[in-house]
């Protein structure tokens, strides 16, 4: 078990997270604004699948409960919650550590560097806070809290579009054998975080993947990692070959891909960074598509233990 992860990780990140909270204008509570904050995103995580709805949910209760919203007060409410991270935690396998010390460094430095507030930012940073995240390189793993009766209709449209795209891009019989195997329950979510990309690499992608794997050992409730991303493309492969990896780790862990709709978003993000990307583009060599990737809880200890055994057994899902 996870214990006294802030505790050890006292000093430059706690003197951050009170400065962030002494910069807010007005009366502020720091506990209510913890609870509050975190009740918003650990009851929007059971409604809604969008990274933003966690963004939504808290600026939402901020509005509510302060009759305004700004940069400060959201850092400020961040930081609250922070506070109390490790309680939180303390379900998670004590080999997850070091990522959430990371976490502590990271989110404290960024809470106090002044400028604008991204909602990308936010949207990860309340996650990670609320316990329902695990920072990793450039990639943050995120944690479904348990299933509960109030998540099925959420599990089961995500099972429903995961059946209708593997019978649309496969077969009938393919479909219903995926249904069979992972049925309606959570998947743990990958995302990057653009603010860590000089992590963005194949180092930092098997980390990443370990930490998913740890993870998954102590949560048999949850059906395995996906992600969804212009990155597992595989027309990439001919566009980018220096990014096979993204797509490569996974597959050769057995993972399954599943196409989704164009993603504007998506396509921005892929052609953003990359000058050859653009011209392929523009000659109508390449179009970003957004491909789903869904790594099954055992294929994926099943590779992780191939490179170094998991440690972690089964635990009690994260309160």
């Amino acid at each position: 078990m996870l214990s006294n992860t802030f505790s050890s990780n006292e000093g430059a990140a706690q003197r951050g997270y009170w400065k962030a909270i002494c910069e807010v204008r007005g009366p502020f509570n720091v506990s209510a604004a913890s609870s509050g904050l975190v009740g918003a995103c650990r009851r929007v995580a059971q409604k809604n699948d969008r990274i933003g709805a966690y963004e939504q949910a808290s600026d939402e209760w901020l509005r509510a409960t302060y009759g305004r919203l700004d940069d400060a007060l959201r850092r400020a409410a961040i930081a609250a919650a922070a506070l109390d991270l490790d309680r939180r935690c303390r379900a998670l396998p004590k080999s997850l550590s070091s990522r959430l010390l990371l976490g502590h460094k990271r989110l404290a430095a960024a809470l106090t560097a002044g400028g604008p507030y991204s909602a990308s930012a936010f949207t990860r940073d309340a996650a990670f806070v609320a316990g329902l995240a695990v920072p990793s390189g450039a990639m943050t793993v995120f944690v479904p809290p348990p299933s509960s009766v109030v998540s099925l209709p959420l599990r089961g449209r995500r099972a429903a579009g995961q059946v209708w795209r593997s019978v649309g891009q496969t077969n009938l019989r393919s479909g219903l054998a995926w249904i069979g195997q992972v049925g309606v329950r959570h998947w743990a979510e990958l995302h990057v975080d653009d603010r860590y990309v000089d992590d963005f690499n194949q180092e930092g992608l098997i980390d990443t993947y370990q930490a998913a794997a740890i993870l998954l050992a102590s949560r048999p409730d949850i059906a395995g990692l996906r992600g969804s991303s212009w990155f597992f493309d595989p027309s990439l492969l001919q566009t980018s070959p220096g990014l096979a990896f993204l797509r490569n780790i996974a597959e050769e862990g057995g993972c399954r891909f599943l196409r989704h709709q164009t993603d504007p978003e998506q396509v921005a993000f892929a052609l953003q960074r990359s000058p050859s990307r653009r011209r392929a583009s523009e000659a109508g060599a390449y179009t970003p598509t957004c491909v789903g990737m869904y790594w099954t809880r055992d294929k994926l200890l099943d590779w992780a233990s191939r490179r170094q055994p998991v440690p972690e057994g089964p635990l009690a899902p994260a309160a």
